[in-house]
């Protein structure tokens, strides 16, 4: 028994080495992506980064290191983050591989959100389990990495209200209808008054972007929260109580169904279906694991592996395959220059 403990214990630490490896491998060598002259400009110029821990990196460090030191390091803290964060809840290292495979283009970029992403999941994580001190900090750290993220915790709060005030039908329709509300605030100049100033630049090219484009811009993450609706509504018909029982069950729930309230928004503010929707992937991810190992049935797990694979494929999908049907080849060129500049030893 001794040694059947210390091997699993054993295999299980293997498999969070193995995992954060090949997560900072995905990302060490690259040397280019879209935003690299622009970080290595902040780093010549703090003052021009609206972000604080990263201006007071760029103060700390100006003229000692270059921009690819202070991007290993994201990489670096990014990996750890993520695994801590499935350490605690679902158990499975690989699933920060799968999500980092899945958006790779978009996590190598936007490294200081991604950053950010994984500090204000777990900074809620304690929120619900009451780690008021870890909260407090976590979210502390999220904001000043990103100050987008300060929108997520009231956002995941009242939806975590709704889902607990009615029961789930009823939830969905007062939801939906409060991101309907909120899409008019679209049309209101809010980005400044709310500490978010640049969005007032996406605001303004959302408002000149057809309702064909804003629809197709949010329609990968519509099919995916309608996944996530169907998985939850059987497993609700089987485990009534599921909410109240399963703590780790409600916390992804809400936040798989919290990028239901950015939907508004999105319509004109494109930049919320990246920043909330396409970030949530790997809570899908989660979602949709926790389900298959607890509450699932044969038919449920069978549901549940093509819902993965949809939730896993939509992304590439129109970020590159449909995008290159359209004629865009933006996102596929910068891949391609991406994975060209890498270099493990330069």
């Amino acid at each position: 028994m001794f040694f059947k403990e210390n091997f699993r214990l054993s295999s299980s630490v293997n498999q969070y080495v193995l995992a954060y490896f090949l997560f900072v491998l995905l990302f060490w060598g690259i040397r280019y992506m879209t935003d690299w002259s622009a970080y290595a400009l902040m780093i010549e110029h703090p003052e021009l980064s609206q972000d604080f821990l990263f201006r007071f990196l760029a103060e700390q460090l100006r003229g000692r290191i270059g921009f690819s030191y202070i991007y290993q390091l994201h990489i670096v803290l990014m990996g750890g983050i993520y695994l801590l964060l499935l350490k605690r809840t679902v158990g499975c290292p690989f699933l920060a591989v799968i999500y980092a495979i899945d958006i790779y283009l978009f996590m190598a970029n936007q490294i200081r959100f991604y950053l950010a992403w994984p500090l204000m999941l777990l900074a809620i994580l304690s929120f619900y389990r009451k780690e008021l001190v870890a909260f407090a900090l976590l979210a502390f750290l999220a904001v000043m990495s990103h100050k987008s993220l300060i929108l997520l915790l009231p956002a995941a709060l009242v939806c975590d209200w709704a889902l607990h005030r009615w029961p789930f039908s009823r939830a969905l329709v007062i939801l939906t209808a409060i991101t309907l509300a909120s899409g008019l605030l679209t049309w209101v100049d809010f980005g400044s008054g709310f500490w978010l100033g640049k969005l007032q630049a996406y605001q303004e090219m959302g408002k000149e972007a057809t309702s064909i484009g804003a629809v197709y811009n949010q329609l990968p993450y519509l099919v995916c929260l309608a996944l996530v609706v169907s998985v939850h509504r059987r497993v609700l018909k089987a485990f009534p109580n599921v909410l109240a029982e399963d703590g780790t069950y409600r916390y992804l729930l809400v936040l798989s169904l919290t990028p239901l309230l950015f939907v508004g928004f999105s319509f004109y503010v494109m930049v919320f279906s990246q920043r909330f929707s396409q970030s949530m992937i790997l809570i899908w991810f989660m979602y949709f694991y926790w389900c298959y190992r607890k509450y699932s049935d044969v038919t449920l797990k069978e549901g549940i592996r093509i819902a993965s694979v949809i939730v896993f494929m939509i992304n590439p999908f129109f970020a590159c395959v449909y995008a290159l049907i359209k004629g865009h080849y933006f996102n596929c060129s910068e891949i391609f220059k991406m994975l060209l500049s890498y270099s493990l030893f330069s």
